[in-house]
């Protein structure tokens, strides 16, 4: 219970970590019009990015499963992930629907968007574990 209430205050934490990075890089390259068109229904787009960050980033428990190849947990994780998050995204109405090209377009974005933020943390926690080990093998030496 204690790590599923973990991933879930991590979810939320990067939903609305993201919510914030999103909003001022609009309201810097469109204007407050960005703003604004967000704050008629703020409480609906408050939730989707609790949630989309809940559904993005509380998908990564995936990763404790030791049953599961490194491949399998990584396809769960970016399929949930990006699945939910379009989901989302169309019901809150960041995705334009009467348009397919744009709906396409911004489809694409956010799996490319999704690639870069899974990609930064794979780095992160790959250099990570390099340093714990490079510790540990320093440790096992000195003994």
């Amino acid at each position: 219970m204690k790590k599923i209430l973990y991933y879930l205050g991590y979810g939320i934490a990067w939903g609305m970590t993201f919510s914030v990075v999103i909003n001022l890089i609009g309201y810097f390259i469109v204007g407050p019009s960005f703003i604004v068109n967000l704050s008629t229904n703020y409480p609906q787009q408050v939730l989707a990015y609790a949630l989309s960050g809940i559904v993005c980033a509380s998908t990564s428990i995936v990763y404790t499963f030791d049953n599961l190849s490194y491949k399998k947990q990584m396809l769960i994780h970016f399929s949930v992930g990006v699945t939910g998050y379009i989901l989302i995204a169309a019901y809150a109405g960041w995705i334009v629907i009467n348009n397919s090209f744009m709906t396409v377009l911004v489809i694409l974005f956010c799996i490319l968007g999704f690639t870069i933020i899974w990609f930064c943390f794979y780095l992160y926690y790959y250099f990570e574990a390099k340093l714990v080990n490079k510790k540990i093998n320093e440790m096992n030496t000195l003994k």
